[in-house]
């Protein structure tokens, strides 16, 4: 092809080229333009089923009585309330933008004057789309204000309710009444729970019929294996797993204490899961009886829970396991005083939800309620007992506490050797004896309520000491497991350890932070941990329920709200940047500064100031990710000119003197200063002092400000060279020319001296029968000057030595007066002259 029909091809493919992008911008704008306002249709539609939702609640709320009932209507105001501040804030970006274009777009024109279709058309939809984001953001507020009086009405009620359930007195046990109203409500129950028991039946024989053994008999092969041989199987592969290659200390205790209480948990948890499905899988299970199916799942986590808690904690044959100190014996028997709590719970409440489903009489539930209050009364005092029994056990005998079966794994000792697990059995512990005083009462207070008749109290006060127990023991477990975690994640040696230090954190700084996560983590366990226990009071509940989802939407100050999200993206970012300016220091020290013909000074100077842009680059960047702009910036800066005017005047001099010395440079790094009578080596230069090594090796810091505006000398600013001056004398009898080729020759022959400038020998005065010289050399720096001065002095003496020329020294002569004249008068003089060099 010609040259110049291929450059003509060239030029037509680009116009093309660019055309099309040209189109495709257009397009796009246009496209932009024409999308409809989502924000909007998306907060309406989010609004309307908040208000649906609202409307169904205030519906069921004057009949709920079961208190399931209130904490399924709590979690849906609960997600009202969440809804409502999302589509809050959603429109807060749009109503922004709104206001912004009419700001721009000014104000309206006065009466009488005219502006263009254009401008007036922008202001009337823009004007119009206001509205309607300020009328769905008012709408917003109202639902939510709605939705958090509907809360308030539902915990007035629940709070009645539970206050009337617990006040509620029936017929007590040892009163005939109660066993006649049993034996009157009896045949029509026991006719209510055959029926459910043949429906059931019934039910599961034609599925069986219908779909086969198959799916029932795999639903409960799995759900055996998942209970029994995988939960011991993990238990053991987590024991060997950490006994082998877990970390050491205390960690390798807590770690296998949470990896047990997670494992029987989930492994029992999810067998219940997969019995229930298989018989959902066939219809095996009526239509009256499927409400039973979540509650069986439910309570089989919690008594799984329970039973895994307790076996983590006590490590039953493993004393030197376990995170408090008991003996075997006392460990073995709350063991089992623990799996008859969990299997008392889950049949407890099953019953109960069989008498709910069932619709029995209510006097059935009260025999219930009396006789899980008793069973749960004789359990708590047996545990009581035991741990009684252990205490005096101890007091006579304290080296059970300790004591470590024959058959615990060795290593796991050595592991934990430096570790010590707190004495629980010690009579001295004060929590111990207090908690199991208030055991005592509580416990003997239900048994009271029982025998009076007050059967819910008496349930509610045992189920609150085991519950009390429960969350006790998880808290505690978790606590110790967060804190040896942290600790082991920022422990020298340890693999994040070196590579946080890699990129110049201090070990220290390391330490700090694992105690800061440590601390922030374990008050947030605490808090959730004092949130389970005030789970059974309605108002309690309310209150940490509206914390948390103030903590979740976020936090408003003014203008900025803070969200959970944004904190920790600003967190996060200020990781991210202090790893990028950590690398870029390192880059900028060890290989671009170093090829560059700068001196070291110099280099110490541009890396400090590159640090300090990119500290304050990188804060700029993490406000940036929290939502503050710089208007915000602005005000704080304004509110911090009067505290910077007065109370930092000083720190704002320095900071200022600071930059100077870096711009300037009249001080820099490795230069030998003297200021006042202090003089040293310039090792750091900061914005607010700078550091200065003197000759005893202790380091002066000295304000900025003092090196700018007071006088300081420099020795090596602008010459780097020393001189050095020797001064002696010689007889006048002596060859003065010899002397002085001498002095040359020395002077030649040391290999700190400089030719240039060349040293100089004078004869600096004649007097007293001597000749004094003075003579200047110079070397390549002012710290040469004294050792090479003391160098010299030795040299010269040997040469003088070797030549046979006496140095001279001053005479003192003294005259005294005649004895007979001293003792002539009462008094006498005496006359001293000193000879000058």
């Amino acid at each position: 092809m010609h040259p110049s029909r291929k450059l003509s091809a060239i030029v037509h493919l680009s116009c093309r080229f660019w055309l099309l992008c040209c189109l495709a911008l257009f397009a796009g704008a246009a496209w932009g333009q024409a999308q409809p306002d989502t924000s909007l249709a998306d907060a309406q539609k989010l609004l309307d089923g908040a208000e649906d939702r609202l409307a169904d609640v205030n519906k069921k709320l004057p009949a709920t009585e079961a208190p399931e009932d209130f904490l399924k209507l709590n979690e849906q105001l609960a997600s009202i309330q969440r809804d409502t501040q999302s589509a809050a804030q959603s429109l807060d970006a749009p109503l922004a933008d709104v206001k912004a274009r009419l700001e721009q777009l000014g104000a309206p024109p006065a009466a009488g004057t005219k502006e263009s279709s254009d401008i007036a058309n922008q202001r009337r939809d823009l004007t119009a789309r206001q509205l309607k984001l300020d009328d769905a953001r008012k709408r917003a507020e109202l639902l939510g204000l709605d939705a958090s009086q509907a809360a308030t009405q539902l915990e007035r009620i629940r709070s009645e309710k539970f206050s009337q359930d617990l006040t509620t007195r029936d017929a007590s046990p040892l009163a005939p009444a109660l066993w006649r109203q049993l034996a009157k409500a009896w045949p029509a129950d026991a006719t209510t729970l055959s029926g459910m028991a043949r429906d059931a039946s019934t039910t599961l024989r034609a599925a069986v019929s219908r779909e086969g053994y198959g799916a029932l008999v795999g639903g409960l092969i799995v759900a055996l294996l998942l209970a029994f041989p995988v939960r011991i199987a993990l238990r053991r592969l987590g024991r060997r797993l950490i006994t082998s290659r877990g970390p050491g200390g205390r960690l390798r205790r807590s770690a296998l204490a949470v990896w047990l209480m997670l494992v029987g948990t989930l492994s029992i948890g999810l067998a219940a899961s997969a019995f229930a499905g298989a018989l959902q899988a066939i219809e095996g299970i009526p239509e009256s009886l499927l409400p039973l199916v979540e509650p069986f799942v439910q309570i089989s986590y919690i008594a799984a829970f329970i039973s895994a808690l307790s076996g983590a904690l006590m490590s039953r044959g493993q004393a030197s396991w376990r995170l408090f100190t008991l003996d075997d014996a006392t460990a073995r028997r709350l063991l089992w005083h623990c799996h008859a709590a969990a299997w008392l719970a889950w049949l407890r409440f099953m019953a109960a939800q069989v008498l709910k489903v069932g619709q029995t009489s209510d006097i059935l539930n009260q025999v219930l309620d009396a006789t899980s209050a008793l069973l749960y009364v004789a359990l708590i005092l047996s545990a009581l007992a035991t741990l009684t029994r252990s205490l005096r056990r101890t007091e006579h005998d304290p080296a059970m506490a300790g004591e470590a079966p024959e058959d615990s794994d060795p290593k796991a000792v050595t592991s934990t050797a430096k570790a010590p697990a707190r004495n629980l059995t010690t009579r001295g512990g004060g929590v111990v004896a207090l908690a199991r005083i208030l055991g005592y009462c509580a416990v003997l207070l239900a048994l009271l309520a029982v025998l009076v008749g007050y059967f819910n109290f008496a349930v509610f006060v045992t189920r609150q000491i085991i519950w009390v127990a429960l969350v006790w023991g998880a808290i505690a477990l978790l606590l110790a497991f967060v804190d040896d975690l942290c600790m082991w994640m920022v422990r020298p040696g340890n693999r994040l350890s070196r590579a946080l230090v890699g990129i110049g954190l201090r070990p220290s700084l390391l330490a700090q932070a694992g105690a800061l996560v440590s601390a922030v983590i374990r008050v947030c366990l605490l808090v959730s941990g004092v949130t389970a226990l005030l789970m059974p009071y309605g108002s309690n509940l309310s209150l940490f329920g509206n914390l948390f989802s103030a903590l979740s939407t976020g936090l408003k100050l003014g203008n900025v709200r803070f969200a959970p999200t944004e904190i920790l993206g600003a967190l996060a970012t200020l990781a991210i940047g202090w790893v990028l300016l950590q690398g870029a220091q390192q880059w900028l020290n060890k290989t671009y500064l170093p090829k560059t013909d700068l001196d070291v000074g110099a280099r110490a100077s541009v890396s400090a100031v590159v640090r300090y842009v990119g500290i304050v680059v990188v804060i700029l960047w993490a406000l940036a990710a929290l939502g503050i702009t710089a208007a915000n910036l602005a005000l704080v800066a304004s509110a911090l000119s009067v505290g910077i005017g007065f109370g930092l005047q000083a720190i704002t001099q320095n900071f200022i003197s600071g930059l100077i010395l870096m711009a300037e440079r009249p001080v820099r790094v490795g230069d030998w200063i003297r200021l006042g009578d202090q003089e040293g080596d310039v090792k750091r230069i900061n914005v607010r002092a700078t550091e200065i090594q003197i000759g005893d090796r202790s380091t002066l810091i000295v304000p900025n400000s003092e090196l700018i505006t007071k006088s300081v000398r420099n020795m090596t600013l602008s010459n780097p060279m020393g001189r050095v001056q020797l001064q002696f004398a010689v007889p006048l009898g002596t060859d003065m020319a010899r002397v002085r080729e001498l002095l040359l020759a020395l002077y030649a022959s040391h290999p700190k001296v400089l030719a240039t400038p060349a040293p100089a020998v004078y004869i600096d005065a004649i007097a007293n029968g001597q000749a004094n010289f003075n003579s200047f050399l110079y070397v390549g720096s002012p710290r040469d000057a004294y050792s090479v001065r003391s160098e010299l002095f030795f040299g010269l003496l040997a040469k003088m030595a070797e030549a046979g020329i006496a140095l001279s020294s001053p005479q003192d002569i003294r005259v005294v007066p005649a004895p007979a004249q001293a003792s002539s008068g009462p008094g006498h003089e005496e006359a001293r002259s000193d000879s000058a060099e």
